[in-house]
């Protein structure tokens, strides 16, 4: 989907979210990574030069309701319809995200959302 763009906002997940991004790029194209301040590593370094992987970088952390409002800015000035978010600490799978696509299709959704199993024993205290 040309229309279509995955958002991954992080946050100190060094441990995590370079196989969020791998998992993702066999599900889509491009990922617009949100780097909300991070101080663990330098994803902008790292994914210097990746024409999958485009990082944008807050240099201070400003909460996940700001890097979501970053990328809908970036994806509304490019023309981008529709984005999909996963979470950089690996909570969310991206395997899902071919499930979303049927929806796009058959729907014009201002919002869907996907809800996760809450009781999953993974799931953090806070994100319930």
């Amino acid at each position: 989907m040309n229309s279509f763009c995955c958002v991954i906002p992080v946050y100190n997940n060094a441990g995590t979210i370079h196989d969020v991004i791998r998992r993702t790029l066999l599900q889509t194209q491009h990922v617009l990574v949100i780097d909300d301040g991070s101080t663990d590593v330098n994803l902008e370094e790292y994914y210097r030069g990746s024409k999958e992987v485009e990082v944008i970088r807050h240099p201070v952390n400003q909460g996940k309701g700001a890097a979501l409002m970053t990328a809908l800015h970036v994806l509304q000035e490019r023309g981008t319809l529709y984005m999909l978010t996963l979470d950089g600490d690996g909570q969310h799978y991206p395997e899902d995200i071919p499930l979303f696509f049927p929806m796009i299709e058959k729907n014009d959704f201002t919002l869907a959302v996907g809800c996760r199993d809450f009781n999953d024993p993974n799931v953090p205290q806070k994100s319930r």
